[in-house]
């Protein structure tokens, strides 16, 4: 609880010179002042009995707002961390309510969810070795923040339910991404850690009609493996990956596939310092994977990617429909190359084992 401080004057005045003699009639004359004063505040009546309003006209203090959570305070949800029973709803309650705060899962719990969907603002949520498992094949997302805004997650681990592509398109299994942001500002991930999904490891879009392309997304030390689909999806928004790794992704280590024109005119995109290992793990529609990728359903033009300082067994880059692209200081074990079409500025330089075609 913050604490109010308030000025005091102690009222000193510097010493002077009295005439002599003149203090017992100072001290009469300050009693009977004293005595005055008292006189004239005495109520006239029966004072109000404990608890009562005050009498009308009187002066009366605003009331203070009420925050929605402490900020110095760290609240741990109790849901049950053994791994025994499903804690979605009361998960996704608990997110909800509070707002402003800082809250925490119990260390190194284990909690069974299909889909915890919420909305949360200037919220921080620490996973401090806690998992969530996810139960639901095909859940739309295992851990989903919608509209949410000031957001940090520090060190979320998600587990799916399966490292397989079947069925392609028409079987919603292959939806389930293990976090997802859907709209939102300024969300930040923290060393996320993603196994055995049967989406994308981190999807980042929006709902046309409904809200607007995320902005503000930043993922730091990922740690993405066994995605069936893509490690990190941003269809939409500003997206930026540092370090980390991203390992056996079912189609491509990171891709910037947007879904619709509006999509593709919000992405701004960084990937940088990232290690991305066996793209392509899954015969995902006989199409071949990518470290990076940049193509999708829409041929509207993303205004800029980044993408540098990157290592990994074979870095091959493919993009499409981008204003401005910058590919710098990346390290491919294997020689590959880097590709685009219908692309404006292009800064190509110093890539090893990488030839830009």
């Amino acid at each position: 609880m913050a604490e109010t401080m308030t000025s005091r004057s102690d009222g000193r005045r510097r010493p002077g010179r009295v005439p002599a003699g003149s203090g017992l009639l100072v001290a009469i004359t300050a009693i009977l002042a004293g005595l005055v004063l008292v006189q004239a505040q005495r109520p006239t009546g029966n004072p109000p009995p404990s608890g009562s309003p005050p009498p009308s006209g009187s002066p009366t203090a605003s009331p203070t707002p009420r925050p929605t959570a402490d900020p110095a305070r760290v609240e741990v949800f109790e849901g049950d961390a053994t791994g025994s029973t499903d804690v979605t709803a009361e998960l996704q309650e608990f997110l909800e309510s509070h707002d402003g705060g800082r809250v925490a899962l119990a260390e190194r719990g284990v909690y069974l969810v299909t889909s915890v969907s919420f909305t949360a603002h200037d919220l921080t949520v620490d996973f401090r070795g806690a998992q969530l498992r996810g139960t639901q094949r095909g859940a739309h997302g295992i851990f989903v923040l919608r509209s949410s805004t000031n957001v940090v997650l520090n060190e979320p681990s998600i587990v799916g339910t399966g490292y397989a592509w079947e069925g392609g398109e028409a079987n919603p299994d292959q939806w389930e991404h293990a976090i997802e942001i859907d709209s939102g500002s300024d969300i930040t991930i923290n060393r996320p850690v993603t196994r055995d999904v049967r989406g994308d490891g981190i999807y980042v879009g929006f709902v046309a009609g409904e809200n607007t392309p995320a902005t503000g997304v930043v993922i730091n030390d990922p740690d993405l493996q066994r995605s069936s689909r893509n490690g990190i999806a941003p269809v939409a928004g500003e997206v930026t990956v540092i370090g980390g790794r991203i390992h056996d992704s079912g189609l491509h280590g990171v891709d910037f596939e947007p879904n619709n024109d509006e999509g593709a005119r919000s992405i701004v995109g960084v990937i940088r310092g990232v290690d991305i290992r066996r793209a392509g793990g899954l015969d995902v529609h006989g199409l071949r994977g990518y470290a990076i990728a940049g193509a999708g359903y829409s041929t509207a033009t993303k205004p800029s990617l980044v993408i540098e300082d990157l290592t990994g067994d074979e870095l091959d880059i493919l993009l499409y429909n981008t204003a401005s692209v910058v590919v710098r200081r990346n390290v491919s074990d294997l020689e590959t190359t880097a590709r685009f079409f219908d692309v404006g500025a292009v800064d190509f330089a110093d890539n090893t084992r990488i030839t830009r075609r």
